[in-house]
């Protein structure tokens, strides 16, 4: 991956995180290096600058695996070095420290073809509008949503393609059901819904008045017998 040096250190997060030891290190291979300078040394160079980045955000000593995560996202997934940062930065904000965790939003932004850091910026808007929305159908406040629970909304939002109006409501009649908040059981409700093809609320009232007019139908038989 081709870089020139003022792509580097110009604007974005990824230049306020860089020490000035890093910066005079890359300044001085780039005026060594010939005009076709050596792409794998400054490659080399900036996931250097990521790694350091990465403990200050997760507060550790980095793992083998924690360093083959971040050249991942970096040499494979094609990430900018502000992407990575700015990857690191909102999971560790929002309490998700785990390299697992982090690994599975690079591929989701990856898959979703995100490759700058205002597209991520309004990911992540979403993101927390969605959690925060399904939390709060559920009664729950002071805290952010666990892994498990943001899978499942992910994939109530992403796989089924629900809008939030209905997962509330999903939220709702599990409260009214079990009297308690429940993502299991939530997204019962929810598959059911996208196996009969739900796109809007008044399908949902359409599913509710077939079910009802069954029911009745069944009572009217019941008493015919008797």
């Amino acid at each position: 991956m081709k870089m020139k040096m003022e792509d580097l250190l110009s604007g974005g997060t990824f230049h306020r995180e860089v020490s000035v030891m890093f910066e005079k290190m890359i300044d001085e291979w780039f005026k060594e290096s010939t005009s076709s300078y050596n792409t794998r040394l400054v490659s080399w160079a900036i996931q250097t600058v990521l790694l350091f980045i990465a403990e200050q955000y997760l507060g550790k000593t980095l793992t083998k695996s924690d360093t083959d995560a971040i050249t991942y996202f970096y040499d494979t997934l094609g990430m900018s070095a502000d992407l990575v940062e700015y990857l690191l930065e909102t999971c560790a904000e929002n309490g998700h420290k785990s390299m697992h965790y982090i690994q599975k939003v690079a591929l989701s932004w990856s898959d979703d073809g995100i490759v700058t850091v205002a597209q991520a910026r309004q990911r992540s808007l979403n993101y927390n509008k969605n959690c925060y929305t399904v939390l709060g159908a559920f009664g729950i406040k002071n805290r952010g949503p666990a892994a498990s629970e943001v899978t499942y909304i992910q994939k109530w939002t992403d796989e089924f393609g629900f809008t939030l109006d209905i997962i509330q409501e999903a939220c709702s009649r599990t409260i009214a059901a079990i009297h308690q908040p429940s993502f299991e059981y939530a997204d019962t409700i929810l598959a059911k819904w996208h196996s009969s093809q739900v796109h809007h609320l008044k399908d949902v009232e359409e599913l509710d008045a077939a079910f009802q007019k069954e029911k009745n139908s069944k009572k009217k038989k019941l008493s015919c017998v008797w």
